[in-house]
């Protein structure tokens, strides 16, 4: 009897076979990765960890975008607040695939075989139409950073791809943007950034703006 993640394997195959033009292959980790220059392109599967062989094999997608030059950047810095390593360290952001055909709008069962090809078609049409130019977007470090504040996973690996690249003032310029259009986070950050300053980095984070702003006075980007 096939595994669940051998379904899931196969639909991940058939997806690649959907999108010959874009080059993605198949990799461990149930994923597919396309080289870009310095980027790698990757579509994961997402088993759920109640499939069943023979009953149901439910599955989501999603997107990652790295950089290998933020990762070496990641990996240089000498500043806690700034260094990074591990599978993370290059990461530039992530995106769940939601789709109307899906089940909660995101789920498909693959346990039947007959139902794979229209999953891997649904799920290339989503890759055309939405991945790839979040792709581009993303990628690149300079358009990336109008995305700060409308939802990205983490916002300060879209800065971190910025300075990577040597966009500082880019960088500095996009941030105080941030606190501009959105004046609550704006007067946190402002908050953080002050008591960082005057006590140090603190041992951990009260919420996402305060990591922020422990990165930014770190890049000497804090506007």
């Amino acid at each position: 009897m096939e595994t669940p993640r051998e379904a899931v394997e196969d639909t991940l195959a058939q997806l690649a076979a959907a999108l010959p033009d874009l080059g993605f292959e198949a990799k461990s980790g149930l994923k597919l990765v396309r080289r870009h220059g310095d980027l790698t392109q990757e579509i994961h599967a997402q088993p759920d960890r109640a499939n069943r062989a023979g009953e149901v094999v439910r599955m989501r997608f999603s997107a990652m975008l790295q950089s290998a030059l933020a990762k070496r950047w990641a990996k240089a810095q000498t500043d806690p607040e700034l260094h990074a390593e591990g599978p993370w360290a290059g990461v530039i952001d992530t995106r769940q695939m939601h789709f109307e055909e899906g089940l909660n709008g995101r789920d498909f069962d693959v346990v039947n075989p007959d139902d794979r090809p229209f999953v891997a078609d649904t799920v290339a049409a989503k890759v055309r139409e939405d991945i790839m130019p979040w792709f581009d977007t993303m990628g690149d470090p300079v358009a990336a950073l109008a995305t700060l504040g409308t939802g990205v996973a983490n916002e300060k690996w879209v800065l971190r791809h910025a300075l990577a690249h040597g966009y500082d003032a880019e960088a500095r310029d996009a941030l105080a943007q941030r606190c501009l259009r959105w004046p609550e986070f704006g007067q946190l950050f402002a908050q953080y950034a002050i008591q960082i300053r005057a006590n140090g980095y603190p041992q951990g984070y009260s919420d996402a703006t305060e990591e922020l702003a422990a990165f930014a006075v770190a890049a000497q980007i804090a506007p």
